[in-house]
Parts: C-alpha cells; structure tokens; sequence
C-alpha cells in the first residue's frame, strides 16, 4: 500500500456536508489551493512518475500518494510540522494549506499515513504556526566518514577517546571504553575505522567511533559499499537490502551484518536505510549477536517519526 497525505474539507460554513458533485464557491478556492500545494511537493521528487493523485468523493478529499520507499516526502512533512524545516518548497506549500484550513469556517480531516499506520494532523495544522528554520543558525553537518592512521593515545578520565595520527593532524575520536580497551591493544599501530563526523559552522568537527577494521580488505569493503549508497538515489535501497542479503549467506553470518549495522547506528542515519536493513533482517532480529543493534537502530528510526513505527 502507499503512503499518502490526505486532504478533505468536510463541511461548509454552515455546517452542510460538501462533495465533489455539490460544491460552494469556498470549497472549490480550498481545493484548488489543496491540489496546487500537492502539486508543488510532487513535483520536487525524483521519482515523479510514481506519485500519484486521487480525488475521493465521500466529501471533497484529494490523497497525494507515494511509494513506502520514498521516505523523503515523510521526513520533509513531519520536519514542517515539527518546525525543524529548511526546505522552503514544502514550508510553502504545507503553510499554504495550514493559512486556507485556518482561514475560514469549513471543516478538514489531515491524514497522513505511513506504513499502513495513519496520523491525524487536523488539530496541528489548525493549532500550531507552522515556522521554517532561517539562515543565520550555526549550520550542522553530520556524516560518516573512514580513517587510516596511527592510533597514539586511548583512555580519558571523563569522557573516553582514541587519537589518530592522521598526516599532521592530531584526529580525537569520542568511543566506548570497551571499545578503547581493544584498540589499545593497537597502540602506536596503524588502525582503520568509521566514524560519525559532526561539524557546526565556526567550530572544530567532533567524531564518534562507529566500527573498526582489522584489514584493507574489510576496511575498502565497507568503504566501498558505504560510498556507493550514500546519495538520495532510490537504487540505494536495492543495493543496501542486496548487501544485506549477501551477509546471510557468509560462513560466520552475523560478523558482517553486525559490522553492517553499525554503519548506520546513529541518531542522524538514513531512514530509508534503517528502514530497509530492519525489514530484510528481521528473520535474524533476535539472532544473539544482532538483538542489540537490531533494538538501537529500531528506536532511532521511531525516534524521528512521528508516527514512532518502523
């Protein structure tokens, strides 16, 4: 089933229930303003040929329709309606529907619906004002990124970190002290590693150790694939759900999925991706090895939903 955002005026101002083959003067501007805001989401997608539009006649409702896998659209709506957006395209468009629900005397029902699992925004759209995020904020970066170089220093008394001898540069990596314990064992050594980089404009980056490799053959592995999915391509999702694919079958299963996994264990990661390597692992989601991953990246995935599901 696709997802869709729902928009339906209910009554007129006089509380007279309103269809596609009775409509006042008030209603027809509503559902113009309704199908052109649509329109505008529509049209900044990719995959334009996969959205679709239906206008339903149980009262005047016009649905905006796109495939499960297009998380973009769910993202970019609930960030609107958080008030987290800096997308001003979908700011507009969602803002013009909120100033024609506020304007008048008619009734609306805002459904969205994601996953089969449906959210009712009427009272937001009419409560709140909807703000876009402006310029003029300290601008956040977060990416994931691979390193090589000489591990120099691993401890901390407060917080625990590893230090990489990168050319000239002196890299602090934030970790674990489980894991810091087994890269010390590394010292003065060359070691190979992801990481979480963060950046804020006018500051230094600050990194986040995500998973450590014990060869280039590993480490180029990872980097490799990682780099090929890290783009707002929908082919991204067949190559992730196919790599995942790939891990049941190797002789020791969990190692490489695991290491897959923690790719993408962060708050900020890909939804679309956590979405698809929860799906295609579910047969093994209790597997020893993987219940723990499998549980942060489900609750980092409902963390920046509003529906809260996966």
């Amino acid at each position: 089933m696709a997802n869709e955002l729902f928009l339906r005026i209910s009554t007129d101002s006089r509380g007279n229930p309103v269809s596609l083959d009775s409509m006042p003067v008030e209603a027809v501007d509503v559902l113009t303003v309704f199908l052109e805001s649509l329109a505008e989401i529509a049209k900044l997608q990719p995959n334009k040929d996969e959205v679709k539009f239906s206008l339903r006649n149980s009262s005047v409702g016009i649905a905006l329709e796109y495939p499960e896998a297009d998380t973009d659209i769910d993202e970019k709506i609930d960030d609107v309606i958080e008030g987290r957006s800096v997308n001003n395209e979908y700011y507009k468009a969602l803002r013009n529907i909120q100033d024609k629900v506020k304007a008048n005397g008619l009734t609306y029902e805002i459904v969205h619906t994601v996953n089969d699992v449906s959210k009712n925004l009427t009272e937001e759209f009419k409560s709140k004002n909807f703000v876009r995020r402006l310029g003029g904020r300290k601008e956040k970066t977060d990416e994931v990124v691979f390193l090589k170089g000489t591990l120099f220093e691993s401890g901390g008394k407060k917080s625990t970190n590893i230090h990489l001898a990168i050319g000239a540069d002196d890299v602090k990596i934030e970790c674990t002290q489980d894991q810091a314990r087994r890269l010390n064992k590394l010292l003065y050594e060359e070691i190979r590693l992801c990481a979480l980089k963060k950046t804020v404009s006018g500051a230094t980056p600050s990194y986040t150790l995500l998973d450590s490799y014990v060869s280039d053959k590993t480490y180029l592995l990872f980097k490799e694939f990682y780099e090929s999915i890290d783009n707002d391509s929908i082919e991204r999702f067949d190559i992730l759900v196919n790599k995942t694919i790939q891990a049941f079958e190797q002789p020791v299963m969990p190692g490489e999925i695991v290491k897959l996994m923690r790719l993408f264990n962060y708050p900020q990661a890909d939804r679309g991706s956590l979405r698809a390597i929860l799906v295609t692992l579910k047969p093994v989601r209790q597997h020893e090895r993987v219940v723990g991953l499998y549980k942060s990246l489900a609750d980092y995935l409902r963390a920046g939903s509003t529906h809260k599901v996966i």
